[in-house]
């Protein structure tokens, strides 16, 4: 079985737009500020702020919402992200 292919941060910035215009769920895997790796699985984007390097992301089964910051995501659907 082959590996998807490793996309960069400005191609994870656009798919992350195009989910959020989409209503897609996503799923993401990304650091804590403390270095905890945590997946975020079948979440809704929120938002962006574009200058402050962020995403703002919404678990549909109960409303928590997390705040990521941009450079911390390791993998978004299976691509690991390269900077």
């Amino acid at each position: 079985m082959h590996a998807p292919e490793p996309i960069h941060l400005t191609e994870l910035q656009h798919q992350l737009a195009v989910a959020q215009a989409a209503h897609e769920r996503v799923t993401i895997q990304c650091f804590k500020q403390n270095g905890e790796i945590i997946l975020l699985q079948n979440w809704l984007v929120l938002g962006q702020h574009f200058r402050g390097g962020t995403h703002r992301f919404i678990n549909p089964a109960n409303g928590q919402i997390r705040c990521i910051t941009d450079i911390f995501i390791l993998e978004y659907n299976s691509h690991k992200i390269y900077l």
